[in-house]
């Protein structure tokens, strides 16, 4: 994460302190606002390949769709997969 912030701010002559301290100052309050973006934004700033990059957005997507289904029959279950795979085409 470190290599980032540095060369962000050399490339557009900010401190790099100044650069971290906004880096910081922001994902606090995202994490605040949404907690579960904690390990996100660690695993983004890790590098971690695109495996567990891949199992975040899998993630969301299934929240999403849990949410969506919610929403739409005012249930808290989730459909089955089959019903899914129905209505979207695949899965």
């Amino acid at each position: 994460m470190c290599q980032l912030i540095e060369q962000l701010a050399s490339d557009k002559g900010i401190n790099v302190d100044d650069a971290n301290y906004i880096y910081t100052f922001i994902s606090g309050y995202l994490v605040n606002k949404i907690p579960a973006l904690s390990q996100v934004i660690e695993d983004i700033f890790e590098n971690p390949g695109t495996d567990k990059l891949n199992e975040h957005i899998n993630k969301a997507i299934e929240l999403i769709q849990h949410q969506q289904w919610r929403e739409k029959f005012k249930d808290y279950r989730m459909p089955p997969p089959d019903y899914i795979i129905q209505q979207t085409g695949d899965w």
